[in-house]
């Protein structure tokens, strides 16, 4: 009797080794990171857009600076461009909003407008591919007024706003940053390329404002023409080059006519 008891107890007890559990996995797509695809997948081309980008954003808002920025592949096509902002602007939702649309948008243009990069990647690139955070560090939302936005994301086409009273060194990833020595290379090589850009625009704009093109004053039979800067509060004398017809200059000729008689004598009665 004892035996027909125990009997269930020991059939609970070796069914489940009888049974084979099978454990499935799905499948996940192989992400990677850009220095992680540095040997399998150029993109130098993307990060020199990146950064140029960067450097007119910085240029154009003055305290808006790139601080970290992420190219993710997927199958060795562009999955995801990640940008991190920060900057001293103490701003409202309205503000904010509208500089993060403008960078997006202009952004994009930049991108979608290089087709080397759109084959590159794919595909055009679109703001559901675009992950963008800015950090607002100015100290107006921490002792003034703590509902300026203090985080701004963008990610999966989801904007959020974030007020300074929520921000949290648990939620922001600003606390350490890590990078293989070729991205540090590439990020000054970059900013280096811009700035030797920006110094050509300068040294064109200065040649064009301040040498202007004149004709020295050295003679024309020189051969020679001179490029000599034009003062216009100052009487330059003529160089002979731009006299026509050589030295033949054409002379006035004054003369003297009597008016005692209330009239202006006709031109025939004018004695050579």
């Amino acid at each position: 009797m004892h035996y027909f008891k125990l009997f269930p107890i020991l059939l609970l007890l070796l069914l489940p080794c009888c049974v084979k559990l099978k454990k499935t996995n799905l499948p996940k797509p192989l992400y990677e990171r850009e220095y992680k695809a540095g040997g399998k997948t150029s993109t130098e081309d993307i990060s020199r857009t990146i950064m140029l980008y960067a450097q007119d954003l910085r240029k154009k808002y003055k305290h808006l600076i790139l601080e970290d920025s992420q190219v993710i592949f997927s199958n060795r096509k562009l999955n995801r461009i990640q940008l991190k902002f920060t900057t001293q602007h103490a701003i409202e939702v309205r503000e904010a909003r509208e500089l993060l649309v403008e960078v997006v948008e202009d952004f994009l243009y930049l991108f979608n407008g290089q087709y080397a990069l759109v084959a590159q990647a794919g595909g055009e690139l679109n703001p559901e591919k675009l992950d963008i955070a800015v950090n607002f560090e100015s100290y107006e939302g921490v002792f003034i007024d703590p509902f300026y936005v203090g985080f701004m994301t963008l990610h999966k086409g989801l904007v959020s706003f974030y007020a300074f009273d929520y921000k949290d060194v648990r939620r922001d990833d600003w606390h350490k940053r890590v990078e293989y020595y070729w991205q540090s290379r590439n990020i000054v090589k970059f900013e280096q390329e811009y700035l030797d850009r920006e110094d050509k625009q300068k040294e064109k704009a200065y040649l064009l404002d301040n040498d202007r093109f004149r004709i020295s004053s050295k003679r024309a039979g020189q051969g020679t023409t001179q490029a000599a800067p034009y003062n216009v509060f100052q009487r330059n004398e003529v160089p002979e080059a731009v006299v026509p017809m050589g030295h033949q200059v054409p002379m006035l000729k004054t003369e003297i006519f009597d008016l005692s008689s209330g009239k202006r004598p006709l031109k025939a009665e004018i004695q050579p």
